[in-house]
């Protein structure tokens, strides 16, 4: 098994994941996530979503504070950060965080938030939806909370929502796909990560 783990270490498919950066990526991923127009919210490149991966107890010799790995679920996790194009494939995988850290603070600390903060990061008109317990920003746009919303705030909310189901449905789609997801990986959390990657980096989507 070390030897199969230090093969995809030095596999060139992990390097296969980019973030849209030219004029041209950004133009094609905005049209395709706005439905050729149909959704009003245009500009939108990228959906962005975290997710909880479950992993044996860490050991002290691979993490410096294991218990922060502990979850509210009751489970040992790492939390893992993803964004997906409007064609199902992965744009951005971020590093592990401590499975007890929030989504918000596990993006925050991605190094796509620090893109989106960044002088030279998305042009004017780009942008990538948040979900509503994340903090919005000029490139990270998040839904209006509450209920019995006015029209032009639910009407909002309801469009920034479906351009964030393509990651949902990647997510749905690696998991059942990929049954060494279905159970906690018996490995340490660097080699855990690097097993998940795999899914990721290389993946295909199935059309329904």
């Amino acid at each position: 098994m070390k030897q199969v783990l230090n093969a995809l270490d030095n596999d060139p498919l992990l390097d296969n994941i980019h973030f849209p950066s030219t004029p041209a990526e950004l133009s094609k991923h905005s049209e395709l996530l706005s439905r050729d127009g149909e959704n009003p919210l245009h500009g939108c490149v990228s959906a962005i979503e975290g997710i909880a991966l479950r992993i044996r107890r860490p050991r002290v010799t691979e993490v410096p504070n294991p218990s922060s790995y502990w979850t509210r679920k009751g489970i040992f996790a790492f939390n893992v950060q993803a964004a997906v194009e409007a064609d199902y494939k992965v744009q951005f995988l971020s590093k592990v965080r401590a499975g007890s850290l929030h989504d918000s603070m596990a993006f925050s600390a991605s190094g796509l938030a620090e893109l989106l903060d960044g002088v030279d990061g998305l042009p004017r008109g780009h942008w990538v939806p948040g979900d509503d317990a994340d903090a919005a920003g000029a490139l990270f746009l998040t839904p209006w909370q509450g209920t019995n919303l006015p029209w032009e705030k639910d009407s909002y909310n309801y469009h920034h929502s479906s351009s964030r189901t393509v990651i949902e449905l990647v997510f749905g789609q690696i998991v059942s796909r990929w049954g060494i997801l279905w159970r906690a990986i018996l490995f340490s959390v660097y080699h855990a990560y690097l097993i998940t990657r795999c899914p990721w980096a290389g993946w295909r989507p199935v059309l329904l």
